[in-house]
């Protein structure tokens, strides 16, 4: 009975890796034929450095200088296919690994939010980076070695039973022994790998919170608990890493061990043949070298449960996000609209993050176009959810949305996030100047387009005062610029983006008053052409809001302007009431 260590979930990941190889088809089968030119060299030298052993001994120096000229031209040629052998499995390698993340990439991008909700980011970082180094090792390297191992077993033991069938015997007998050991230790090797990724994901996780969180570790002062936390989960993952190696490399040295075994045994009863003139002293000299050939490559095919063993947690990792397998992907209808107005509709909207935890409750209300709508309630109300629905992040549970009398769902991806732009309480600004941060929005817009964005959110004469103006580096998320200056300049942002609808979480929450009302102007002004929704807290913030919607435990409990509920709805009073306590 043939002992399998794969079943057949391992089996089709292993096939399913094979596609990235399909796009280097022609290169993969260059590099293998560099390797088969090898393998005929690896036979011929034997042979002629056998024959040059007797030369010497016989002092043909004729003889002597035709072999070396033999060699000198085999090395010349070896070496090349040495070379374009390298360069090619390097170029497969890189591009394999630039394609597995490019994939990844994008996948992890149209995942939906509620991925991003339960995974870590060190996670994705982990597989994107890791994960894609090792399977496109394997595709590459232990792939193409393992078919030319193979391959030179079969030609090498077909020499080796030519030249003697008793020393063949004695060499093939130590492959069923190496083959046990290997599969013996490959389910552990396995398990390991996978508690090294697991490892390696908390690693990755705590190291991106640490540099993104490094002023709160600052200010709370806790950099020694930090520290301490990291030097547990380093030596977590350097002590897996050395445990992982050491079972790997036992292994190894247990299957070496036979293959030492037989060559001894090779050497004594070779040896033995060549005393008793049963064996040429050019046969024994070339089976000796050939056998070594043969141990090698039966000892490379033994590792491959082993080499596949470690790979297949990373297969897992890779393909469960590429092929969407534990979350779904974001999706979306295929209308498209080209000219919005902006109008948004809620009919009876249920939604729940989990199962009978209901956040809204049959929620139905009308945001006008080019008016200000806010939205209040209390924490936990249900407010920011809302706003994640309407830019398509979530889906009701019950109920739809319209943009335009039209239901999101049947909108393309296109038409939503190009007319729906969000800026939050914190803005996420990247790491490059201001103009670059304002042009990630569009491309091609003008010096003058990003002027006049920048201007509408009163952000122009801030900017313009600074010594390298548009150009001036605004360090990780802005952290060179103030709250105010950061929701202008995202504000800036989604003007330049053209958008129709701008959404505002909670944006002047954490901001001064003279923020607060350069914000409130910059809204006023972009109202008259955009539909303006705001969350917030701060009720005298949106006193001036066209309509206000009052969100109580999930539900619609008033809508109208400022002056009418603060006479008619108890809700409205009494959050107002609480403000001004």
């Amino acid at each position: 009975m043939i002992i399998n260590p794969f079943n057949k979930n391992d089996i089709k990941l292993i096939i399913h890796s094979f596609r990235y190889l399909t796009f280097y088809k022609l290169k993969f089968v260059i590099t293998f034929i560099c390797m088969i030119i090898g393998i005929v060299f690896g036979l011929i030298q034997p042979i002629i450095w056998a024959k040059l052993l007797k030369s010497l001994f016989s002092k043909d120096f004729s003889q002597i200088v035709s072999l070396v000229i033999y060699i000198s031209i085999i090395f010349i040629v070896s070496a090349t296919t040495t070379l374009v052998q390298n360069y090619l499995i390097a170029f497969i390698n890189n591009n394999i690994i630039y394609d597995i993340k490019k994939d990844m990439y994008a996948s992890a991008l149209n995942l939906s939010m509620k991925a991003f909700d339960e995974m870590n980011v060190g996670d994705f970082i982990s597989r994107i980076h890791n994960d894609s180094a090792t399977i496109a090792n394997v595709l590459t390297n232990q792939i193409l070695t393992s078919i030319v191992d193979i391959l030179k077993v079969i030609t090498i033991g077909i020499a080796l039973l030519f030249i003697s069938p008793l020393l063949s015997l004695v060499v093939i007998l130590c492959f069923p022994i190496s083959y046990l050991i290997f599969v013996h230790y490959g389910e552990s090797l396995k398990e390991k790998n996978s508690q090294l990724v697991e490892s390696n994901d908390k690693y990755f996780n705590e190291l991106h919170q640490s540099l993104v969180g490094i002023r709160e570790i600052n200010s709370l002062n806790v950099k020694p608990k930090k520290i301490r936390l990291f030097s547990i989960l380093s030596e977590d993952v350097r002590n897996k890493t050395i445990s992982l190696g050491f079972i790997n490399t036992l292994s190894q040295i247990l299957a070496q061990s036979a293959n030492v075994l037989s060559q001894i045994l090779v050497t004594l009863i070779g040896a033995f043949m060549v005393i008793n003139s049963n064996l040429s002293m050019v046969y024994f000299i070339t089976f000796t070298s050939y056998s070594t050939q043969f141990s090698s490559s039966l000892l490379n095919i033994t590792k491959i449960n082993s080499n596949f063993q470690q790979i297949l947690k990373s297969l897992e990792r890779v393909f469960d996000l590429i092929d969407n397998l534990s979350y779904s992907k974001q999706k979306f209808g295929t209308k498209h609209l080209n000219n919005i107005n902006g109008t948004i509709c809620f009919k009876n909207v249920y939604f729940e993050y989990k199962k009978n935890s209901p956040i809204l409750n049959d929620v139905s209300f009308n945001i006008p176009v080019h008016k200000v709508t806010a939205i209040v309630g209390t924490s936990g109300a249900g407010k920011s959810t809302i706003l994640s629905l309407i830019l398509k992040f979530y889906s009701p549970s019950k109920g739809c949305i319209e943009l335009d009398d039209v239901n999101i769902n049947d909108l393309d991806e296109q038409t939503l996030r190009s007319n729906i732009s969000i800026v939050h309480q914190e803005p996420y600004l990247f790491n490059s100047s201001i103009k670059e941060n304002l042009l990630i929005a569009n491309p091609t817009a003008t010096n003058k387009e990003i002027e006049d964005a920048c201007s509408k959110a009163y952000i122009y004469d801030f900017i313009e005062s600074l010594p390298e103006k548009y150009d001036t580096l605004i360090g990780e998320n802005g952290v060179n610029l103030s709250g105010g200056q950061k929701q202008r300049l995202a504000i800036a942002r989604a003007l330049l983006k053209r958008s129709k609808i701008i959404l505002f979480d909670e944006a002047t929450a954490s901001l001064d008053n003279q923020s607060q009302e350069y914000v409130n102007k910059s809204i006023k002004f972009i109202s008259s052409h955009c539909t303006i929704v705001i969350v917030a807290h701060r009720l005298s913030s949106l006193m001036f809001a066209d309509k206000i919607i009052i969100i109580n435990k999930g539900k619609v409990v008033g809508q109208g302007p400022h002056d009418k509920l603060i006479n008619e709805n108890i809700t409205y009073k009494n959050l107002y009431n609480i403000e001004a306590s």
